[in-house]
């Protein structure tokens, strides 16, 4: 059985005109509750392609700290564990240049689409981290972005995310500084589990200190006492540290799947002071054996975030911290090691402080480093100019080259393979992603539903763009759903337990079909696994109703040549309360585990 795909990069604008070309048509024809499609003439041939291995390679080169242009191809060449590889395409991107961009095309009322809107080459997103940066150092670097966005270069793209409990967009794209300061005005320190620079001395070091006397328990007691205490600070800790690295993940999981669908390259900017990468059992903090390694979880985000083109540089929010010492050199340091790489850590750089808070920073600058590395990104650290370091981030992140090359190795079995990227000349520094995981595109599926706490399905999670789709929103009373008939008894799967008065409210979905998997076995037959998924939530954020509908399709040639070209249609239903809902809409492509999704504001006003 073989499966097919479609290339990405001419998707957003082919989904735009497949779009307008609906809105055309008559908007209330509705699709049948049997979400089968009609078999019609082949009237338009698939664009397809069997799954090849193109790696695309962006690579920012600078000299001096700054980005060089006018770059020729013939001065590069790209090695994969060692060998030589034909560079297959060279492109030079510089700073975005305002154009008049076109419109996408206008949706009938109540309908939406998750198709992001075209960009240019490049767009930074802003990532405020409150779950790793203390509250203090929050405030210290809102000011200097707010410094920054008063002398942002015309033209500079650029969003604005939060993260606390949970990823949140505060503004999209937008090339208004206006917008952007306004919005950066409106974020607020937030508490943070993170600890301070200095985390003081804890319960058992106090405890430790009290010299038994009459009255209290015996030195061995006491022992005991101090020992039980110091395992659950080690264990608190342990676990602090857990939901912080989880949320953090979750959250550029969150990102790679939002901006994935994006043209070009995409630059995170993350504010934060970062987690640590592992907790060995050397480390005081891990003295009872309670060790860390968070090193596969960032793997695995890493992929995803190269996948999707995303660079990530993150700039410790804390500025240069120093304490009293015999080398007063703060924070560790990076030793360049050439080829793009960041550097590596190196210990003489600490000063003479406890060996509690060397190990923490030091397993928390591995973070910054190996995020940034994997992804093509620099970290910024040690340094008050953060400031400097966002604008240099978005020099350099804005002004790059794109390679692309087949491997001589084509095989898809799963190993990493290393990217080495040299250049004719001296002088150059080199930023790119490092290698990638050979594995066949459509092979990370998981074959599952999403469970109703995936990270893409929650409220204020930003949308996700794998999958394109459109959806009109109808409640009962609305003109357009007088001839919609609700199906009897109550709809969705917490209906039984809404308090009436409640609304029926229908959800119209028609997914591009060009962005699902499909496996087509010897006789032709196109075979899918998709799921339709409605989350209602409240205005307090806590799931209201919801309803899912999963198909498996079996499309001969006629069939899939019609829903590619129309869309995959599918209505499903649900009862909702009186007052505001946001409904979060997904599509799920269930054998390649890729998502599309989008928010949806209603007003119910029950009967």
């Amino acid at each position: 059985m073989k499966r097919v795909c479609l290339p990405r990069a001419w998707l957003s604008l082919a989904f735009f005109a497949l779009l307008t070309c609906l809105v055309a048509q008559n908007t209330r024809s509705s699709p049948g509750d049997s979400a089968k499609p009609e078999q019609k003439p082949n009237t338009a041939a698939p664009f397809l392609r069997s799954t090849t291995n193109l790696v695309i390679v962006d690579v920012v080169v600078t000299h001096d700290g700054h980005p060089v242009k006018g770059l020729q191809g013939e001065a590069f060449r790209v090695l994969e564990d060692g060998r030589e590889q034909s560079i297959k395409s060279f492109e030079e991107h510089g700073p975005a240049v305002e154009t008049n961009a076109e419109n996408p095309p206008v949706l009938p009322p109540n309908t939406y689409s998750n198709v992001p809107e075209t960009t240019g080459d490049v767009i930074n997103v802003l990532l405020l981290d409150a779950v790793n940066t203390p509250f203090a150092d929050q405030a210290y670097a809102r000011h200097k972005i707010i410094e920054y966005l008063k002398t942002i270069p015309t033209g500079t793209r650029m969003a604005v995310f939060t993260l606390s409990s949970r990823l949140r967009m505060v503004q999209g794209f937008t090339t208004d500084s206006a917008v952007l300061l306004a919005a950066l005005n409106k974020i607020a320190p937030m508490s943070s589990p993170a600890p301070a620079t200095d985390i003081g001395e804890g319960a058992a070091a106090r405890y430790s200190a009290i010299a038994p006397g009459p009255g209290m328990p015996t030195q061995m007691l006491m022992d005991t006492m101090i020992a039980s205490l110091q395992q659950f600070e080690v264990d608190e800790a342990a676990s602090l540290i857990d939901r912080r690295v989880q949320i953090t993940l979750d959250a550029l999981k969150g990102l790679a799947l939002y901006l994935g669908a994006l043209p070009g390259r995409k630059n995170v900017i993350w504010f934060s002071a970062s987690f640590p990468l592992g907790l060995t059992p050397k480390s005081p903090l891990d003295t009872f054996g309670s060790s860390r390694t968070y090193g596969p979880q960032l793997q695995q985000v890493s992929e995803l975030l190269t996948a999707s083109r995303v660079a990530v540089y993150p700039i410790d929010a804390r500025g240069l911290i120093t304490r009293g010492g015999s080398n007063g050199s703060g924070r560790p340091a990076a030793i360049p090691i050439g080829n793009g790489r960041t550097g590596v850590i190196d210990p003489s750089a600490f000063p003479s402080v406890s060996q509690e808070a060397r190990d923490r920073e030091q397993a928390e600058l591995a973070t910054m480093l190996q995020l940034a590395e994997q992804t093509g990104g620099t970290p910024f650290y040690n340094s008050n100019a953060i400031k400097q370091a966002l604008s240099r981030a978005v020099e350099n992140g804005s002004s790059y080259y794109t390679l692309t090359y087949s491997p001589v190795n084509e095989k898809f079995d799963g190993s990493f393979r290393k990217i080495q990227v040299k250049l004719a000349g001296r002088g150059y520094e080199l930023a790119y992603r490092h290698g990638y995981y050979a594995t066949e595109p459509a092979s990370h599926g998981a074959n599952a539903l999403l469970a109703w706490d995936f990270s893409g399905l929650r409220p204020d999670a930003p949308p996700s763009a794998q999958i394109f789709f459109r959806a009109r929103v109808l409640a009962a009373g609305d003109p357009e759903a007088k001839d919609l008939q609700p199906k009897p008894g109550p709809a969705g799967d917490f209906a039984p337990k809404l308090k009436p008065p409640l609304r029926r409210t229908w959800v119209e979905y028609t997914a591009d079909m060009r962005q699902v998997s499909a496996d087509v076995d010897a006789s032709g037959v196109h075979h899918s696994v998709i799921e339709f998924i409605v989350i209602a939530y409240g205005a307090d954020g806590k799931m209201v109703n919801s309803t899912r509908r999963g198909f498996r399709l079996d499309m001969p040639p006629a069939v899939y040549d019609e829903v590619l070209r129309t869309g995959y249609s599918v209505r499903t239903e649900l009862d909702l309360p009186d007052g505001d809902t946001w409904l979060r809409l997904a599509v799920h492509d269930v054998s390649a585990d890729r998502l599309g999704s989008m928010e949806v504001p209603v007003k119910i006003m029950a009967k």
